[in-house]
């Protein structure tokens, strides 16, 4: 968010081309987009002991897999295994 330039939006307010509602409902927009592009949404826990190759993501995916199986949801679970599998390529 340091690098993000905010010249725009104190521009348009200096201006007056957008009102204060405005320009926090365009504040609220940008922060958002930033939690959701670098703040992780699931949480995985890597172990000393899990292979070097198994990165959260993987690990995520693996664990819907896991659940899926275990409610007996097999095609989403070969599903699963695929995206798995791609992934680790």
């Amino acid at each position: 968010m340091k690098s993000y330039s905010w010249a725009g939006l104190l521009k348009a307010i200096e201006n007056k081309t957008i009102d204060l509602d405005g320009a926090f409902a365009e504040f609220n927009y940008i922060i958002n987009y930033f939690v959701k592009a670098f703040v992780p949404q699931h949480t995985v826990c890597i172990k000393p002991k899990d292979p070097a190759f198994v990165t959260p993501l993987i690990k995520h995916y693996l664990r819907k897999r896991n659940i899926a199986l275990t409610r007996g949801l097999v095609e989403k679970g070969a599903a699963l295994s695929k995206k798995n599998k791609q992934i680790d390529k």
